[in-house]
């Protein structure tokens, strides 16, 4: 909303609510359910800090592919740049498609 003097400038404005109620409370719902995570594994707390979740759950072993690939460019940087530390931990990976000729 705008309001305007008797020369047609512009005295205030008022801006519209970006949110509704709606979207207000859809927020709010969304903050209390991260909030209700653990923030070290991002499972729901009541289930993993429970003593007793090791008897309903159990850990199984994968490897993540795409953070090998990235382990591997890392560790063939270090190898091209000896001498060179890994930039205080800084380095970044990208992952772009292979182009098969």
């Amino acid at each position: 909303m705008v309001e305007h003097d008797e020369m047609g400038r512009v005295i205030s404005w008022q801006a519209e609510n970006e949110w509704d109620a709606t979207e207000r409370e859809w927020m709010l719902a969304l903050d209390e359910y991260e909030h209700s995570l653990c923030p070290y594994c991002g499972m729901p707390s009541n289930e993993c800090h429970d003593p007793l979740m090791p008897t309903h759950w159990q850990a199984t072993i994968d490897v993540c592919q795409t953070q090998l690939m990235r382990n591997v460019a890392i560790s063939q940087w270090k190898q091209d740049h000896p001498g060179e530390d890994d930039r205080a931990g800084a380095l970044t990976t990208r992952l772009t498609p292979r182009i098969e000729p």
